[in-house]
């Protein structure tokens, strides 16, 4: 299954024949890391980069040390980070666009050492803690506010869902 320590990226021809940067492999833990802060922060760009935006010191600073040890080769721009990897944009296409957003199921199955890394990014990303064991998460996708929530109570939280249409917005946030 998924669980080995290292995931391999496939390289498909059209990823073989790009010029951006490619990793062969990474580490589960920070593919959980990596696919918390995408899902909550990031897009693709034209189907040419993943951008994860990031204004907060603490996740600048996370992010940062997480590229590097991926070894992804990046830019910082007006509170942005721009991946350009054709093969990071493939693997993060299947998940949806911001309101369709998922967390896969064969993540969702790891064992707790991964689900509480992609916790802690989902929740540095899209989330904020008002206590030490009380917090919020917002999402403009209902999938996305499902599977949360399942994660967060594999992890032990007790959770509730509410929805909220902010003045200005056309879509309902969870």
């Amino acid at each position: 299954g998924l669980e080995n320590s290292l995931l391999n990226i496939p390289l498909s021809q059209e990823v073989r024949n790009s010029r951006t940067n490619n990793v062969p492999f990474i580490s589960l833990e920070n593919y959980c890391d990596l696919l918390g802060w995408f899902l909550s922060e990031g897009s693709l760009q034209r189907k040419e980069s993943v951008s994860i935006a990031q204004s907060k010191s603490i996740g600048v600073s996370k992010i940062i040390v997480l590229l590097d040890k991926i070894g992804y080769k990046y830019s910082y721009v007006g509170h942005q980070f721009q991946i350009y990897s054709k093969q990071l944009v493939l693997l993060f296409d299947k998940l949806g666009n911001c309101r369709e957003k998922f967390i896969p199921r064969e993540v969702l199955g790891l064992s707790e050492k991964y689900l509480r890394i992609l916790f802690s990014s989902l929740m540095s990303g899209d989330g904020h803690w008002s206590s030490e064991d009380s917090g919020h998460y917002y999402t403009l996708s209902k999938q996305l506010k499902d599977d949360f929530q399942e994660l967060a109570i594999k992890l032990g939280y007790v959770t509730r869902v509410s929805s909220r249409l902010r003045f200005g917005r056309q879509w309902k946030s969870y």
